[in-house]
């Protein structure tokens, strides 16, 4: 990515994105490091610079970025469902599907799953 467009992305970021836990002097100084994109436990910034995905993105990237067959995946579930909520006796195939599963391979008597979101 050209020096131009990042250095426009680090303007509009910091006008425009709230940065929780977030030196803010540091950050309008230094400016925010811009994530162009992923491959397996790498990130690479706009220009070009690559680091190691330790925290795999707050978590959720556990399996690594650039993961063609789980694009795919994702992709043929939102094309019939993006999101369904499981709250107030509503369900979805994919959700009954991988709690059974769990509750197959986990240990002892684990036989439901509560599934939640965090960090957010």
């Amino acid at each position: 990515m050209d020096a131009l467009r990042t250095t426009r992305l680090r303007d509009l970021d910091i006008a425009h994105v709230i940065h929780p836990l977030t030196n803010w002097r540091e950050h309008v100084t230094l400016g925010p490091v811009i994530i162009a994109e992923g491959r397996g436990a790498t990130v690479i910034d706009t220009g070009g610079r690559t680091y190691i995905d330790g925290s795999a993105c707050l978590w959720n990237v556990n399996v690594g970025h650039g993961r063609a067959e789980l694009a795919d995946i994702a992709a043929a579930q939102m094309k019939r469902l993006a999101y369904s909520p499981l709250f107030t006796s509503l369900s979805h195939e994919p959700a009954i599907s991988l709690a059974a599963k769990l509750a197959r391979i986990t240990p002892g008597d684990l036989g439901a799953t509560l599934f939640a979101f965090g960090g957010s």
